[in-house]
């Protein structure tokens, strides 16, 4: 589908929003650990998930969000390797914090066609993830954006560079 289709679409369609921003916010982190390379700035997915609110959304009757809540993410769905509990995604969450492997500037998620299980460098699935062009549009769409809704809200605030703010390298919180 093109660009131009996909945003002149007259429904709204909250899972494709979800994945849009997720891929803009990857290449947004990839732009920032290219630009910080004294931190570790990684993407991590926690992989589907169940236990969260996530069903609430669906557009759906209220029967049908019942059942997906209550029956498909929890038991049906963790027997077909579509789903894991929030510990499990939490637990992704902490080895992006603590795994010295986990290389700086890289999204990691599920393997291809797999909504749970061990972690990958998603570029192996989406080359695009790791196009320096890419990430620096993304960055760039994202202080325009920023820089615009700060004017809106503040009335002329600025916000201050990324790199004057006083940040600890990861490496004071790694763990051995």
């Amino acid at each position: 589908m093109c660009a131009l289709a996909r945003f002149s679409r007259k429904k709204f369609d909250g899972g494709s929003a979800y994945g849009e921003v997720k891929y803009v916010a990857a290449l947004w982190m990839a732009a920032m650990a290219r630009r910080h390379p004294s931190l570790h700035l990684l993407t991590m997915s926690p992989g589907n998930t169940f236990g969260t609110n996530i069903a609430d959304g669906f557009p759906a009757p209220a029967p049908v969000r019942f059942l997906i809540k209550h029956v498909a993410l929890p038991y049906l769905a963790p027997l077909f390797g579509m789903a894991h509990s929030v510990e499990a995604g939490a637990k992704r969450i902490v080895q992006a914090l603590t795994d010295p492997s986990l290389n700086s500037g890289v999204f990691y998620g599920s393997k291809a066609d797999t909504l749970t299980g061990p972690v990958v460098d998603q570029s192996e699935i989406f080359p695009d993830l790791s196009n320096p062009t890419f990430q620096d549009n993304a960055y760039e769409a994202v202080h325009r954006f920023i820089a615009k809704s700060v004017l809106a809200i503040g009335g002329g605030q600025t916000l201050p560079d990324f790199k004057e703010a006083s940040v600890e390298p990861a490496s004071k919180y790694r763990t051995a």
